[in-house]
């Protein structure tokens, strides 16, 4: 569909040339233009502007965020070296900036080693407040624990009273026991009162007896029989009081000594109980309330520590921020000085490149011009990669091949990384850096550089993770080995390996001649007779831009195609007679079709969505239906509706003639090698 497409604006463009159809007259089809079907190799092209281009380049711009005045620079067209000087600036506002900011870093510093001091003596006052308050914890926590024991002890001794009181009623009651024996005591006492009362009446009477009896002439004396009396008369007195004794232990004295005791017991049991639940909580509990306000009163001067110390402390990290704050400021600032003296990170040659000034003039690139920040001055491009860019058509894209590049990435990060060293090093010398400077130099080279690149190897399939591992092993050893050589301290940086998933691997070319790009014929304006240069297509732009001026709608897009060429095997030497720059016109082989059946485009013209093309069958001009296949701007494909050897009228000519012979026709059908391809 695509390639039926490209031959309306032929036809539109032959009808509106020819005036009229050219087949519509009166004349015979013996007296017009014809053309024979022929085979041939149908060779498709497309011709554009070509530029030759550095693809590696080093823009030299203004790259501080003030404005600088040229002080040396080098003449445009010099061939420069790696770390020679290139420009050279000057900026008053700089050095203004580099004077204010020292003496911001100087008064910052001071501030800091005041706030120093002061946390020192907040911290001995701080400690000497929390050492009171630990020893006022200490003495109450000692306090309560003496009382405890204190406590233990009288209550021993409570308990131990009621104990002696409690056995003291139980031995009283017991069998065998004080009451028992009293009474027993009692009754023994009665017993023998009553026993010698008996006896002392016995013998009374057996005396009164035994006087009585007058042949016994009264032996015992009147004297001795009142004795008797008496001592019977004690006895019942001794009985009597005996009983009495008895009856009064029994009644008063016992109950009296049991109530002594237990009154003694329920004191002994009350004098415990308010021991335990009065005395010795209320003075536990005063003890808990001191020690809680000691432990209180140190964690308030611990909070009151911490608190202090922290805010003073975090006053600290506030001016040590400000103070590194200064100091990288500083640092930039002094990187921004160092930025004056422009040297070549590589050889190559020097090509004047000026930026727009604000009111929309070009720079000037002279000595005393004033530079504004990001103003662009200048470029070196690598000579070694120079290539000419051109572009197609975004219908012609699909046909464009891109050569494929099989340098393994590995060895493209490493000369790339490699690259990067050497321009370190040089400009280190150069700008006298210090090993500190040197080493984050290195750092930055590999957090933005060398590992971007080997994650984005995995992540695209020319690199197995593995692969990228032992692979930046590799470049680590190497920087440890040149890092231990320059006494250089590189901080380490690890890859998230475990984030990084395998990139599936790349497909393989749809068709054989996929990994070699489309050839290109190159003719450079500054040598039109090298007419035979010749490239390939290396690399395609992955997106189609616009062909005209962004204001422009015109809705034509075209994509960017790079060429490589072997300059000097065409006798051209990059640097010397070959510079960026130079102009001219690619043509690109799109397609080579062998013993294609082709006729004129001329001769062919469409009427709703079909193609038609005059045959002459018996000298006369018959309307035959055609298929097309692809053309160039010459030639057509015929698929079906003529053989070799059938004769067509050019329809290009008008009733009136026009000028070409068959001879010029097939003249133009054999050259149409380096032809334009329709748009």
């Amino acid at each position: 569909m695509t390639n039926k497409l490209l031959l309306i604006p032929v036809i539109c463009l032959v009808m509106t040339l020819g005036g009229c159809w050219p087949f519509g007259g009166d004349q015979s089809a013996a007296s017009k233009q014809t053309a024979e079907a022929i085979r041939e190799t149908l060779i498709i092209t497309a011709t554009e502007a070509g530029t030759v281009e550095a693809e590696e380049k080093v823009i030299i711009a203004n790259e501080l965020k003030w404005s600088v005045i040229i002080k040396k620079l080098v003449e445009e067209g010099t061939v420069v070296k790696e770390g020679d000087l290139i420009v050279e600036f000057e900026s008053k506002k700089l050095e203004d900036a580099i004077d204010a900011k020292e003496l911001a870093i100087n008064n910052a510093d001071l501030t800091l080693e005041q706030a120093n001091k002061q946390l020192i003596m907040a911290e001995k006052q701080q400690a000497i407040n929390l050492e009171q308050a630990k020893n006022a914890v200490q003495d109450a926590e000692e306090n309560q624990a003496v009382y405890e024991e204190q406590s233990k002890s009288l209550i021993a001794q409570q308990k131990d009273i009621l104990k002696r009181a409690e056995e003291s009623l139980t031995r009283f009651n017991s069998k065998g026991g004080q009451r028992e024996n009293d009474l027993r005591n009692a009754d023994i006492t009665i017993d023998m009162t009553e026993k010698q009362l008996k006896i002392a009446k016995k013998k009374l009477d057996f005396k009164n007896k035994v006087n009585a009896n007058p042949k016994l002439n009264k032996p015992y004396s009147e004297s001795e029989i009142e004795s008797d009396k008496l001592a019977l008369e004690n006895l019942k007195n001794t009985l009597e009081k005996a009983i009495a004794a008895r009856k009064l232990l029994k009644t008063y004295e016992i109950p009296q000594l049991v109530r002594q005791l237990e009154e003694n017991i329920k004191q002994a049991k009350e004098d415990l109980k308010i021991l335990e639940t009065h005395t010795v909580v209320q003075k536990t509990r005063k003890n808990t309330t001191a020690l809680k306000e000691a432990k209180l009163k140190l964690e308030q001067a611990k909070l009151g520590q911490e608190a202090e110390l922290k805010w003073k402390k975090q006053e600290i990290k506030g001016l040590e921020k400000a103070l590194d704050e200064h100091k990288e400021q500083m640092t930039e600032l002094r990187e921004d000085e160092d930025k004056l003296k422009v040297t070549a990170e590589r050889a190559g040659l020097v090509l004047y490149d000026p930026g727009w000034k604000r009111e929309g003039q070009r720079l000037q690139v002279k000595e005393g011009e004033e530079i504004y920040p990001r103003g662009k001055l200048m470029q070196i491009p690598d000579m070694t990669t120079l290539r000419v860019q051109t572009m197609v058509f975004e219908a012609l894209r699909e046909y464009v091949t891109v050569e494929e590049d099989d340098t393994p990435a590995a060895t493209k990060i490493e000369t790339y990384v490699g690259k990067g060293v050497r321009s370190i090093m040089v400009r280190s010398r150069l700008n006298k850096w210090s090993k500190e400077k040197i080493a984050a130099k290195f750092l930055k080279l590999k957090e933005d550089e060398t590992v971007p690149r080997i994650t984005k190897a995995v992540r695209i399939g020319k690199m197995t993770k593995a692969e990228a591992q032992a692979f930046y092993a590799r470049l680590e050893e190497k920087e440890a080995e040149l890092a231990k050589k320059m006494g250089l301290d590189i901080s380490p940086f690890k890859i998230e390996w475990d984030q990084l998933s395998e990139a599936p691997p790349k497909k393989a070319a749809s068709r054989p001649g996929d990994k070699e790009g489309t050839r290109a014929i190159l003719v450079l304006d500054s040598f039109a007779k090298k007419t035979q240069i010749i490239g390939r297509v290396v690399e395609s732009s992955p997106l189609p831009k616009n062909t005209g001026p962004h204001w422009l709608k015109t809705g034509t897009k075209a994509y960017d195609l790079y060429i490589g060429v072997d300059w000097e095997a065409h006798g051209l030497t990059p640097g010397e007679n070959l510079r960026p720059g130079m102009g001219g016109k690619v043509t690109l082989v799109l397609d080579e079709i062998e013993n294609a059946l082709t006729i004129p485009v001329l001769s062919v013209y469409n009427q709703r969505d079909k193609y038609f093309c005059m045959k002459i069958d018996g000298g006369n001009a018959v309307e035959t239906q055609v298929e097309i296949g692809k053309m160039n701007d010459s030639r057509v494909q015929i698929l079906s509706g003529l053989k070799e050897g059938d004769k067509v009228l050019l329809v290009a000519q008008s009733d009136e003639g026009a000028n070409g012979e068959d001879e010029d026709e097939d003249k133009t059908s054999s050259d149409n090698g380096g032809a334009k391809a329709s748009e």
